[in-house]
């Protein structure tokens, strides 16, 4: 399946930050997501003195998002779900992120 021709969730697009770092109070590097259509999503690490950033192709399978990390060998799988007040929960490894609109 390529992914130019996957279709990108509307509410997905855009740029995304964890919930502590749309504050002020956030403390360490934290990762910056933002979903562009055509599948490109930009990986980005903020903090200080940091900025370094990765670009990936993703696609959608039900609430599930697909990518292949650069040197991997398989897909990673993330699980995300849409709160009613906007927000986006994301779930990988066990672990899940509460992430706001940038």
């Amino acid at each position: 399946m390529g992914a130019s021709t996957a279709q990108v969730p509307g509410d997905l697009l855009g740029r995304w930050v964890p919930d502590a770092a749309a504050g002020s109070s956030v403390e360490g590097p934290f990762v910056e997501l933002e979903f562009l259509k055509g599948g490109k999503l930009r990986y980005a690490l903020k903090g200080e003195g940091l900025d370094e950033a990765l670009v990936l192709d993703f696609h959608t399978e039900d609430h599930t998002i697909v990518t292949r990390p650069p040197g991997a060998t398989a897909d990673a799988k993330t699980h995300y779900e849409m709160e009613p007040d906007g927000s986006l929960i994301l779930e990988y490894g066990g672990q899940k992120g509460r992430y706001v609109r940038a």
